[in-house]
């Protein structure tokens, strides 16, 4: 997928701001979507088990969640740089900010 504009040519990874901070950002998110799967797996089975094979499927998929995941993850993705980041990530690994009154 390309874009022309002004006599360049545009490719989707440069339209969305994705650099080698983004695949490692993206793939980290993956292993650790992973592990959850992993370490959740019974929960993981009894959601499956609820599936109804006489409904259709896009009747009982959350396409509202899917488009949201799908979203967050495009977002993640989107111009990241960790120096600028990193201040961000670690106010959240501690909590965030209190405030006091």
């Amino acid at each position: 997928m390309s874009e022309k504009s002004n006599g360049t040519t545009k490719t989707l990874t440069q339209i969305l701001g994705w650099n080698r901070t983004s695949y490692v950002l993206m793939s980290s998110f993956a292993l650790l979507l992973f592990i959850i799967g992993n370490v959740w797996w019974p929960l993981v089975e009894e959601y499956l088990s609820t599936y109804n094979p006489d409904l259709p499927f896009w009747m009982q998929f959350d396409w509202l969640l899917l488009s949201i995941f799908l979203v967050m993850s495009l977002l993640l993705m989107a111009k990241a740089d960790i120096k600028k980041d990193l201040p961000i990530i670690f106010v959240g690994l501690v909590g965030g900010k209190e405030t006091l009154y």
